[in-house]
């Protein structure tokens, strides 16, 4: 079994190493969970019975790791108009969430030990040691995150509020449903908690409930990001995608064509965490609440600083750029990861066996989120990917 050490075509691009692989058999083989690199120094256990790392795939190898919540349309060159998620509310309730911030932004009545809440925090972060913010665009970025949050907080709501009506089985959201009615009132005293470096302070508050991650998993578009504890799970995610835009393509159903190779990420959670000044986390969902979560051994990650560096820099950071940032701030958070990210990139056109060969490890659409339908599917990718494999 291959080392990455021994992988000739590995180079270090900050923060990763970028692992060029030919093959789909090579890649595989790199990433099997049996590759001693993966357990040589285990970060938070001594014993070796425990893998921690975290994997998710890509489709486009040029992506930048960011939450879909954060892709917005423009550049970040350029001024923020729109976010991915105001197509699913109606005008009407974009312009009350809007109201409701000016509301809040303007309101004197608003009040903490003699300060408002916009003063009250408006100083907690410019005296912060992490951020410099600057007077200059801080109010309009300011307006703009807690609008950003209420239209995220609203989508998830309504997420669960339909969900639950159709009879679907869901984690308790009454208290996270008290708190999304709030913001953006409660939204910035949530924010001075974690510039105190309390990241962890409600487990069932705000991005890091149950029903945040159910719809992060289901598809709806929040500041999460999945992740899988099992490289061939990742693999797949990604392979998938690019054979089904492939396909797409060749069909004439869409005129983009194909990225060239794909990407796999590979990130030691205790270096994640150490590197981010514990402003990055992995967090997890009750797999017992979720069939697919828990065939898919899925996680989430959440960028608890995000905000902070939007409110500096006028967009919301990729998870690279953060961990960048915290490193030239010279910051390190109290965990002891050892083991720094690696990028795998293959060629797109190595999907098609890539798939055949996952499919004779088991991994599967059919595996991963078993239901009939997605049965057929499996069975209907796989005979149309003969043709390209003979």
């Amino acid at each position: 079994m291959s080392t990455l050490s021994s992988e000739l075509n590995k180079t270090w691009q900050d923060p990763l190493w970028i692992v060029e692989v030919d093959t789909a058999a090579r890649l595989l083989e790199l990433l099997h969970v049996t590759n001693t690199e993966w357990r040589k120094y285990p970060t938070d256990t001594i014993d070796g019975w425990r893998n921690d790392w975290v994997y998710r795939g890509q489709a486009n190898a040029d992506w930048q790791l960011k939450p879909s919540a954060w892709r917005f349309e423009k550049d970040k060159k350029h001024p923020i108009e729109k976010h991915p998620l105001e197509n699913y509310v109606s005008n009407s309730v974009l312009d009350n969430l809007r109201s409701e911030v000016k509301t809040m932004l303007d309101a004197d009545k608003f009040k903490s030990k003699g300060k408002s809440i916009i003063t009250s925090f408006t100083e907690s972060i410019k005296h912060h040691h992490y951020y410099t913010i600057s007077e200059e665009n801080f109010s309009s970025r300011l307006a703009n995150m807690l609008l950003y949050a209420s239209i995220e907080n609203y989508v998830v709501l309504n997420f669960a509020l339909l969900a639950d009506s159709q009879g679907f089985r869901m984690p308790d959201f009454s208290g996270y449903m008290k708190s999304a009615m709030k913001i953006p009132k409660t939204y910035l005293s949530h924010l001075k908690t974690v510039l105190k470096g309390n990241n962890h302070y409600q487990d069932y508050y705000f991005w890091r409930h149950p029903i945040v991650t159910l719809a992060q998993h289901h598809g709806i578009k929040t500041r999460l990001m999945d992740w899988t504890s099992n490289a061939l799970f990742a693999v797949h995610m990604a392979c998938e995608d690019v054979i089904k835009h492939q396909l797409k393509y060749e069909n004439g159903e869409i005129k983009e064509s194909p990225s060239e190779k794909m990407a796999l990420y590979a990130f030691d959670k205790s270096w994640l965490r150490a590197k981010s000044a514990n402003k990055i986390d992995i967090i997890y969902y009750q797999h017992t609440e979720n069939l697919f979560l828990d065939r898919q051994s899925g996680s989430f990650s959440l960028d608890y600083g995000a905000e902070f560096l939007y409110l500096q820099n006028g967009y919301y950071p990729s998870l690279e750029e953060s961990i960048l940032y915290y490193k030239e701030k010279n910051i390190k958070g109290e965990s002891r990861g050892k083991f720094k990210p690696h990028k795998f990139i293959l060629p797109a056109s190595e999907a098609p066996e890539l798939m055949r060969l996952l499919h004779l490890e088991g991994v599967t659409r059919a595996s991963l989120m078993p239901t009939l339908d997605n049965v057929a599917q499996t069975l209907n990718l796989r005979g149309r990917l003969t043709s390209h494999l003979r």
